[in-house]
């Protein structure tokens, strides 16, 4: 596979950042009380949601970084072994009607479909192919 814009992936080097953020860790502002009476409830809560909190924020760094790297493969267009290779595929037809043999500058209208026909097969990649 190969791409057609091989600089677009320079734009995976955004997800670098992205992962930085995520690593930060958050301050939390210590705040002095007279009494934990009313708190203890709320820190049991706190307690059994840290889990799903961690897994959320997993979940989205995740999500940010597969829209990275689909955002940068869409920029840099990758091409597949067929495109590459350039492998047209041509259907020669060549019309026999009473209306082909009217006689123009260089010979009969068939005798030009001939040289046409000629020239496209003479203009064929090898992998290319024609019917």
């Amino acid at each position: 596979m190969a791409f057609a814009q091989p600089l677009a992936l320079l734009f995976l080097g955004l997800s670098i950042p992205i992962a930085m953020l995520y690593l930060m860790k958050q301050r939390r502002r210590s705040v002095e009380v007279s009494t934990l009476l009313f708190w203890e409830s709320v820190l049991h809560d706190e307690q059994s949601s840290i889990s799903f909190a961690r897994l959320r924020k997993l979940l989205s760094l995740l999500l940010q970084i597969l829209f990275v790297i689909l955002l940068t493969l869409a920029l840099a267009q990758p091409l597949f072994a067929r495109d590459v290779l350039g492998g047209r595929r041509h259907v020669l037809l060549l019309d026999r009607s009473a209306s082909m043999t009217v006689q123009e500058r260089s010979g009969t209208r068939f005798d030009e479909a001939q040289r046409r026909a000629h020239a496209i097969v003479g203009g064929m990649s090898q992998a290319d192919s024609a019917m």
